[in-house]
C-alpha cells in the first residue's frame, strides 16, 4: 500500500506532531529477531513505512520504526487486524474486512530499541501473546498493558513492501491463517508464508493532543481524594484546597506506564485547566484507567467507561466538544478501583483529536 502524509486541521491552523524517527533502521536475524545495526534505512527501498518527515525506505532485514498510528493489513487475506468485538480491552485479535475503522487501528510505543508495545485505539489493549506462549500456535489477544516481552514486537522488512512482525518473548511471527473475517491470528515459526507477512499503512499524526496525558512526563492536575461538593466538575467550583500532584495517579507500576503519585483509596477527583487559541472541530479523550472513570469538559460528561487497561482513544461527547471555547477551559475527572482490584487502580487523561486521512 503506498505511504502518504498528513496533517491534522485545527481550526485554521494545521498540527503536525514531532514524533522522533531515525535515520537508520538495524538488520535483523531471520530466527532471532535480534538486530545488528548494519544498515542504514534509503529513502527507497524494499519497505516503505511514513515517519514524522516522511516516507523512510528500508532494505530487506532492516527493522522499522513505527510512528504514531498503524493498519495492519494481512498480505494473503487483504483484511486488517482487529480486536474481536472491540468492546473489551481483553479480547482474541483477528481479521476482517478493512473498514478503516479505530478498531483496526494500533498505536506504537518504543519501550526497548527497536521493540513496540501496540495498542489497539478503540479498546486500549495491547497486542499479546497469550500467556507468554512460546510455541506455534499461540493465541494473539489485544490485552491489559504491561509491555512485558511477550507485548514486544518489531517490525522486520520482508520485501515488496511487506513486513514480518515479530514476538521478542517466543521470536516467532504473527500470523493469520484463512481469508474469512473472524479467522483469528497467532504466532508461529518462519515458513515463508504470506499469511505471515503484513503490510503496515501509518500516520504518525493521526492523534493529535490538545491537553497531554503523561506518557512521555508529568502532568499537573489539581486532586482529591475527599468527596467533594456538589458541582466540583464545573468551572466556576473553587478546588483552591486540593492538592497539586503529577499524573499518572495509582498504584499499577507496570513499565512504562508507572504513576508519578500514589493513589490506592476507592476514589479520586481531578481538575485541570485546558487554553485553546482555536476550537476544534472536534474533540478526542485520551485515557488509560483501571477502573470505572467519567470525564467532563466545561461541566460536560465527555467520557465514561468501566475500564481500558491501556489507552484508548475515544470520541468526546458532542456537548462537551461544543462547550469548548477560545480561552480557559476546564477538564475534571473522577475515577474508582475496580471491584475486583485486579492489577491496582491507575488514572491518566488527555485531550485531542484523532483524525486519520
Amino acid at each position: 500500500m503506498a505511504p502518504f502524509a498528513c496533517a491534522c486541521q485545527l481550526g485554521t491552523s494545521d498540527i503536525h506532531i514531532g514524533f522522533h524517527v531515525s535515520s537508520t533502521a538495524s538488520s535483523v536475524d531471520a530466527a532471532s529477531g535480534v538486530a545488528d545495526d548494519a544498515h542504514e534505512a534509503s529513502p527507497v527501498g524494499d519497505c516503505t513505512l511514513l515517519g514524522p518527515q516522511g516516507p523512510v525506505g528500508y532494505a530487506v532485514g532492516d527493522v522499522g520504526r513505527l510512528d504514531g498510528v498503524h493498519i495492519l493489513t494481512a498480505k494473503h487475506s487483504g483484511k486488517c487486524a482487529e480486536a474481536r468485538g472491540c468492546d473489551s480491552d481483553q479480547a482474541e485479535a483477528e481479521q476482517s474486512t478493512c473498514d478503516v475503522s479505530r478498531c483496526q487501528m494500533w498505536q506504537s510505543l518504543e519501550v526497548a530499541d527497536g521493540w513496540f508495545a501496540i495498542n489497539n485505539t478503540k479498546t486500549g489493549g495491547c497486542l499479546d501473546v497469550g500467556n507468554g506462549s512460546m510455541i506455534d500456535g499461540g493465541t494473539i489477544q489485544a490485552w491489559a498493558c504491561h509491555a512485558r516481552a511477550n507485548q514486544q514486537w518489531r517490525a522486520v522488512c520482508a520485501g515488496d513492501d511487506s513486513w514480518r512482525i515479530i514476538n521478542r518473548n517466543s521470536t516467532l511471527l504473527l500470523r493469520v491463517v484463512g481469508s474469512n473475517d473472524g479467522d483469528i491470528a497467532q504466532q508461529w515459526s518462519d515458513v515463508g508464508s504470506d499469511s505471515e507477512r503484513w503490510t503496515i499503512t501509518s500516520q504518525p499524526d493521526a492523534y493529535a493532543p490538545l491537553l497531554a496525558t503523561a506518557e512521555e512526563s508529568g502532568q499537573m492536575w489539581s486532586r482529591t481524594l475527599q468527596a467533594p461538593a456538589a458541582g466540583w466538575q464545573d468551572p466556576a467550583f473553587d478546588d483552591g484546597a486540593w492538592v497539586q500532584s503529577l499524573a499518572p495517579f495509582g498504584t499499577r507500576h507496570e513499565y512504562p506506564w508507572a504513576p508519578r503519585t500514589d493513589w490506592s483509596t476507592t476514589d479520586i477527583w481531578l481538575r485541570r485547566e485546558l487554553t485553546l487559541a482555536a476550537v476544534p472541530a472536534s474533540l478526542d479523550v485520551r485515557i488509560f484507567h483501571n477502573g470505572p472513570a467519567e470525564v467532563y469538559v466545561n461541566g460536560n460528561i465527555a467520557y465514561e467507561g468501566a475500564s481500558s487497561v491501556g489507552y484508548r482513544v475515544a470520541p468526546a461527547n458532542e456537548a462537551a466538544t461544543a462547550s469548548l471555547v477560545v480561552g480557559t477551559n476546564t477538564v475534571a475527572v473522577h475515577c474508582r478501583q475496580n471491584a475486583d482490584q485486579s492489577y491496582g487502580p491507575f488514572i491518566d487523561v488527555g485531550l485531542g483529536r484523532f483524525v486519520w486521512r
